[in-house]
């Protein structure tokens, strides 16, 4: 099997320098007040992919399909929001792997809808401590756990470090309280979270070759 992928950015710069431009530095900031301690700030992402694998099966009715096909891999749209100098609320909304298959010609289909990634308010406690809650990703048994698709790098993509990955949580973010901060060259996580109730897809066995499912 061959597969190759071909990733580009879309929105205000080309992504370059491991997925990162210089031109687009930390996204778009307006200052709410004079000082700049109000603000919001919006980044957004696109992730374009090109695939070529010249082993796919068949599609249902035993035709062959097309060894080329592409997708939407990631399109977020991420607002810091400012409100004070200590209390902070992070939004990150988006869709991700709209492909031929799962588009719709009105767009009303469930892979073409988006839906929130990340929402929770954070108040610092100091400079180096901060306590929040709602829907985040500060937890994980593995510093691997808190990856962001923007600044991962190729060889930390290792899905066996993702353990509760569509298990206990919403594409690796759970709902719940948090703690965050560092002392020092020692950084720590403390959360609890509610865990997904209905997490598992309705499938009993894995097909080799197939679609990725969460089945535990």
């Amino acid at each position: 099997m061959k597969k190759l992928f071909v990733a580009a950015a879309l929105l205000l710069s080309a992504l370059s320098f491991s997925q990162g431009s210089p031109d687009y530095g930390g996204g778009l900031k307006v200052n709410i007040n004079e000082d700049g301690s109000k603000y919001f700030r919006i980044i957004s992402w696109a992730q374009f992919w090109a695939q070529n694998n010249s082993d796919r099966p068949l599609d249902a009715n035993g035709n062959e399909q097309s060894d080329t096909n592409f997708s939407l891999r990631r399109a977020r749209v991420l607002m810091y929001a400012q409100i004070s100098k200590d209390f902070m609320i992070l939004t990150h909304f988006g869709l991700n792997s709209l492909n031929g298959d799962n588009m719709s010609p009105v767009g009303t289909k469930d892979a073409s809808q988006l839906f929130f990634h990340d929402v929770w308010a954070q108040y610092s406690l100091n400079k180096n401590h901060a306590i929040g809650g709602g829907l985040h990703y500060w937890n994980g048994i593995s510093r691997l756990n808190n990856q962001s698709t923007l600044n991962i790098m190729t060889l930390d993509n290792q899905r066996q470090a993702w353990a509760t990955l569509g298990l206990s949580d919403q594409f690796a973010r759970h709902m719940g309280v948090y703690l965050k901060g560092a002392m020092g060259k020692f950084q720590y996580r403390v959360s609890i979270n509610d865990a997904v109730t209905n997490n598992l897809q309705a499938t009993t066995t894995p097909v080799n070759g197939g679609a990725a499912t969460y089945t535990g």
